[in-house]
């Protein structure tokens, strides 16, 4: 297992000839050492961080076979951070937002009480369904010193992993949210509502971007410590009332004991579960834990580890570090791959902050990268956001593409062709492309536009250049809010 030993002003620090020795005898007994030395006005602290090849092979099993990504999305004022915070921490919430403070990433979040990105927090079960990785306050970095590693996200073992992918609920931020639940590679998405208030815009719109998408949802309704039972009344009818709406359509199903977990999971293709919480209070958590746990991996990526490598380039860190998700195939620290049109060496890869030697199919990855010309490289930065790595050749790319659309019921857009021009998402991508062609799904012939509630089959061109898209992959139309979602059916040069 990941440990450390730390002495502060001890022997280490006066005699470094133990420390050497000390060293030597972890290594020889095949462990990876880590040593960190930092110093201050009145102490020298030596730590020895430890870790074995096997736990971080499990690690990896783990994170592969057993291993749920949830989206969390809501209003900006249903809990989300504050929620996840509270499973991840096993701290309750002091009802003035303490929670979100594990899992907040800028100050200004934590001010403002906005979430402003999207974040990943990676929760481990063991055997017994107990919390392994109890999860701290972050420590901000001081300029006393190198700031300490961190121990890894997932250790293996038994159990399993459930990782919270926390988006922003503010409409000012939609895009953002839309991006996350297009490129996420969400298994399940989670919709918090506030017992306090009904539904809103914003729930809606977040109920559409996970349905569309094909992703199973669950509904969990937050703050009910301090919820009158006729506020609590009124909000679950209306939540229920909208999940039956012809746009949604479908059934609502409340949890109430462990038994209706075994009943709901097995349906959620047309049933959606409700579940209530209190991060407060700490009522209903328990059984939140309960149904997390119980959840199957929908996404099957083992299926796809012998399939040609392909990487998603989701961010990158001075330019030749990249952080992504594997989509197929393995990839290995000295293998040669492409990004873009760029060749470059993967000198080391992280997964879950576990330095490891390969990844595969499933694994949130960081590789770092080594370009032939690294001035070229530094000045260049050829890696951005949403580029495609791959192994064998050049990324083939496309500048048109055929997908079948629908256009949501509520929102006043008409796709006209030739004078259309829209973001589209795909994947990790955000890509503007403009309509070339219509086709109307009713009669078969050619048309110049379609409405809201309409289905056509739609051919669109890349404005800018051409990009990796292929048949099967899911679009989302974005115009302000989300005007569309499709299919690729076809793609051409």
């Amino acid at each position: 297992l990941a440990c450390f030993v730390s002495r502060a002003c001890s022997s280490f620090s006066r005699n470094p000839v133990r420390l050497c020795v000390t060293h030597t005898i972890f290594t020889k007994l095949h462990f990876t050492c880590l040593v960190v030395c930092s110093f201050s006005s009145i102490s020298f602290l030596t730590t020895i961080y430890l870790s074995t090849n096997a736990p971080t092979q499990m690690a990896l099993e783990k994170l592969s076979n057993r291993h749920v990504r949830v989206a969390v999305v809501g209003n900006v004022d249903a809990g989300k951070s504050t929620l996840i915070g509270t499973i991840a921490s096993g701290t309750l919430d002091d009802g003035r937002g303490s929670g979100r403070s594990f899992v907040i990433k800028h100050p200004h979040e934590l001010q403002s009480g906005r979430t402003s990105c999207i974040t990943s927090h990676t929760v481990e079960y063991d055997g017994d369904g107990a919390v392994v990785n109890i999860k701290t306050k972050p420590k901000r970095r001081t300029k006393k010193g190198p700031k300490a590693p961190q121990a890894p996200d997932v250790i293996g073992g038994p159990g399993c992993c459930v990782t919270f992918m926390d988006m922003a609920g503010h409409e000012k931020y939609l895009k953002t949210t839309i991006s996350g639940i297009s490129g996420g590679m969400a298994d399940y998405a989670i919709v918090l509502v506030n017992s306090m208030q009904p539904p809103t815009h914003m729930t809606f719109h977040h109920l559409n971007l996970c349905i569309y998408n094909g992703i199973p949802v669950i509904v969990v309704l937050t703050k009910i410590d301090h919820c009158p039972p006729h506020v609590f009344k009124a909000t679950l009818q209306a939540m229920q009332c909208m999940l039956r709406s012809p746009d949604i359509g479908f059934r609502p199903y409340r949890i109430k004991k462990e038994s209706d977990i075994d009943v709901a999971i097995p349906a959620l293709s047309s049933v959606v579960p409700i579940l209530t919480v209190s991060t407060v209070s700490g009522e209903g958590l328990e059984l939140l834990h309960k149904f997390l746990r119980a959840l199957p991996q929908r996404r099957k990526h083992g299926k796809k580890i012998h399939k040609p490598f392909e990487y998603l380039v989701e961010d990158t860190f001075h330019g030749n570090i990249i952080s992504g998700f594997v989509n197929r195939g393995r990839v290995h620290v000295g293998d040669t791959i492409s990004v873009g049109s760029t060749r470059a060496t993967v000198r080391s890869i992280h997964v879950a902050r576990n330095d490891v030697k390969e990844a595969w199919a499933g694994h949130s990855a960081c590789l770092a990268l080594s370009f032939p010309d690294k001035k070229r490289a530094k000045k260049n930065v050829p890696v951005r956001r949403g580029m495609i790595a791959v192994k064998d050749g050049p990324v083939l790319t496309h500048r048109r593409f055929t997908a079948e659309v629908y256009l949501l019921r509520g929102r006043t857009v008409t796709i006209v062709k030739g004078c259309y021009e829209a973001t589209v998402h795909i994947l990790h991508m955000k890509l503007a492309a403009r309509v070339i062609d219509i086709v109307k799904h009713d009669d078969g012939d050619a048309t110049d536009e379609i409405h809201q509630g309409g289905r056509a089959t739609v051919t669109f061109e890349f404005s800018h250049h051409a990009n990796p898209v292929r048949q099967g992959m899911r679009i989302i139309l974005r115009d302000g809010h989300a005007r569309g979602f499709g299919v690729i059916t076809s793609v051409a040069d």
